[in-house]
């Protein structure tokens, strides 16, 4: 397994408290210092004060939704960080959430946490 660096942190952000540790597993076994979040305001708060190599962010959640973290994320440390989203929402919700900045948009109800973690894996890579 890779050492973990500061450049292999993600910042994972569901209100689905069991899929959120389950990322977080499955970033961990790929070498990445992961750490969960369950709110867009707790999102937005730990951007502000930590630098991550990615964030995986869900689009439904209470207090700030994805779409909000996705409009506040350029006034914090993170502005430039690619950001995932994983949602179950429709194509048209997955479009918006391209045009606030999201790098790409995984289906929750298609993919699982591991999928979703290699193929962001992959994505960093490329990047």
């Amino acid at each position: 397994m890779p050492a973990v660096t500061q450049a292999r942190k993600v910042l994972v952000v569901d209100d689905d408290q069991t899929l959120n540790g389950s990322l977080q597993r499955k970033f961990q076994k790929l070498g990445f210092n992961a750490e969960g979040v369950f709110d867009g305001e707790q999102a937005i708060n730990r951007m502000g004060k930590d630098l991550f190599a990615c964030i995986l962010l869900d689009l439904k959640m209470p207090i700030k939704d994805g779409f909000d973290v996705l409009q506040e994320k350029d006034k914090t440390l993170n502005a430039n960080t690619p950001t995932f989203v994983l949602t179950s929402l429709d194509e048209e919700q997955c479009r918006r959430a391209r045009e606030l900045g999201a790098r790409e948009t995984f289906d929750k109800m298609h993919m699982s946490p591991m999928q979703v973690a290699e193929e962001v894996e992959r994505e960093l890579v490329v990047a």
